[in-house]
């Protein structure tokens, strides 16, 4: 019977991340009122819309053949290097994720763009600039060093778990080609395909870099036809290609990527030498790349424009507090309605909900937008009374990343021994008063990890927040993406620096409460298997 209810707890909060998209895809297959099939077949009937899943494809894909690349050089130092050196570039690895995308672009714009520091150098040697960033090659390669940490986070992970014993029985008998095909490959592929998947998915919907970078893709193109042509059933309809296509490549990792049948001892890292200098160049290349290099171009071109976007967007910092506090508030009671039904399931079923949370992440951040447009606009209640307000825009971020702090709680409260509950009420402790004295404390750095997390991606968020934004409730993302082509290039940066301060702030935060680097543990999604 517990089972049952906790089972019951995991369907509704996945089904209340998903009522937009639910609601968009019922209402187009009821008939000619509203949207209709109608608008799937003119879609469907025209040459733009694959040439579109054409390019958002191979921009997506791009940037997680890249974030492979950066994210198992980066998994691998942050595995088998030690001490402070381990901490930091394990601290520095989550800072991407935590980023928005938008800054990132923005950032390697002032380096690699037409007008940028290292253009103008490289065109005075040269005689031309031998790139351009507008390209879906240059929006690739940003996304890539935006999304590399899904990857990287879980790869450190999969090197941790390897067994030494195996490593150096094989050793004995077989060459380093041999160990790779036939034990890391087998082992890491659970981890670095819930990383590509990961990392996919969160750049085939992301918003940021193809607006900073002015390509063409998937999000841009919903945005453009609900915003500026006012075409509500195209917009609709432009979601499903790209949705179906993160569906097929979800249910295809899940079926045709198994749990490795070996034992994994996970109890320390092997040990095959010291890290080799390309890794360790590789690594740092893409840390440095990813955070440290566009912000510090971008704190450069902001010198003295701080007074003036201050006054500019003001009003949107203090929005942008507000949506992330209640967004952080939806996500946290979330995860852990998610957590504590989690303890209650078997495996089979622990699995399964693992996946079910995970299938947030492939519903586009603006269909995410354009289903809760349509659900205030039927007057459906809840959403009728949460907008206009903040609560909308934080409704929005709940959909979009309710994945993240679920999974963190789970790994937090579900790995917690039901033992200690027991004994608490083997000796007459109420379940509430050993849930704070009990539960609570053991569980504290996975709560710290999911309120942090939850806060820093809801200050980002664009994707949805671009539509879902009610007059007069501008957040600070949304305010730097309307500013970007206006000329005001030193307002952009400091509003750039300003968005990423906030961010830093409330991770430096975390980490002080925790008092240890905040581990998303992400390991429990690649379960599902």
């Amino acid at each position: 019977m517990k089972r049952a209810a906790a089972g019951l707890v995991i369907c509704a909060l996945v089904c209340a991340c998903l009522a937009p998209a639910l609601a968009l895809l019922l209402e187009s297959l009821r008939g000619p009122e509203g949207f209709s099939l109608r608008a799937y077949g003119l879609l469907l009937s025209e040459k733009r819309p694959f040439v579109l899943l054409l390019r958002s494809t191979l921009v997506a894909g791009g940037a997680t053949a890249l974030a492979l690349v950066w994210g198992v050089a980066v998994g691998y130092a942050a595995a088998r290097l030690r001490g402070w050196r381990a901490a930091a570039v394990e601290l520095l690895s989550y800072v991407p994720l935590l980023v928005p995308s938008l800054v990132v672009a923005l950032g390697w714009v002032r380096v690699l763009g037409p007008s940028g520091v290292v253009t103008r150098r490289l065109e005075a040697l040269l005689g031309r600039a031998p790139f351009d960033l507008y390209t879906p090659a240059g929006a690739a390669f940003v996304l890539s060093l935006c999304t590399f940490p899904f990857v990287s986070i879980l790869a450190a992970q999969g090197f941790r778990a390897i067994d030494p014993a195996a490593l150096r029985a094989a050793r004995l008998t077989a060459g380093r080609g041999r160990r790779l095909w036939h034990i890391w490959r087998p082992l890491l592929a659970p981890y670095l395909a819930t990383g590509a998947l990961l990392a996919f998915l969160v750049a085939l919907a992301d918003f940021g870099v193809p607006s900073a970078l002015m390509v063409n893709v998937y999000p841009i193109e919903v945005f453009t036809r609900f915003s500026a042509y006012f075409d509500t059933p195209g917009a609709l309809a432009s979601c499903a290609l790209p949705t179906a296509l993160a569906g097929l490549l979800f249910v295809a990792r899940y079926a045709l990527v198994r749990r490795t049948p070996y034992e994994t001892g996970g109890a320390a890292t092997p040990s095959e030498g010291p890290v080799s200098r390309p890794v360790l160049a590789l690594a740092a290349l893409a840390l440095v790349g990813s955070s440290v290099l566009p912000l510090v171009f971008l704190a450069c071109e902001a010198q003295g424009a701080y007074a003036e976007s201050l006054r500019i967007a003001g009003e949107q910092v203090l929005t942008s507090l507000m949506v992330a506090l209640i967004g952080a508030g939806f996500l946290v009671a979330g995860g852990l309605a998610f957590a504590l039904a989690y303890r209650r399931l078997g495996a089979r079923a622990r699995a399964l909900s693992e996946a079910a949370i995970l299938l947030s992440l492939i519903v586009p951040g603006t269909a995410v937008g354009l289903g809760i447009l349509h659900l205030v606009t039927r007057d459906v209640w809840p959403f009728s009374v949460l907008y206009p307000g903040a609560a909308i825009v934080a409704y929005a971020c709940t959909a979009r990343f309710i994945a993240f702090p679920a999974l963190v709680l789970a790994a937090g409260v579900g790995g917690l021994r039901s033992s200690l509950m027991h004994a608490a009420a083997a000796h007459g402790v109420s379940r509430p008063r050993a849930a704070r004295h009990v539960l609570l404390p053991l569980a504290w750095p996975s709560f710290v990890a999911a309120l942090t997390l939850s806060f820093v991606l809801c200050l980002g968020e664009l994707s949805a927040s671009v539509l879902v934004n009610p007059p007069g409730g501008m957040t600070l993302s949304v305010r730097l993406a309307s500013l970007l082509h206006l000329g005001k290039d030193s307002v952009v940066a400091s509003l750039c620096v300003m968005l990423s301060g906030l961010v830093l702030a409330v991770l430096a935060l975390g980490l002080l409460i925790v008092g240890r680097p905040l581990r998303l543990r992400f390991q429990h999604a690649d379960r599902a298997a």
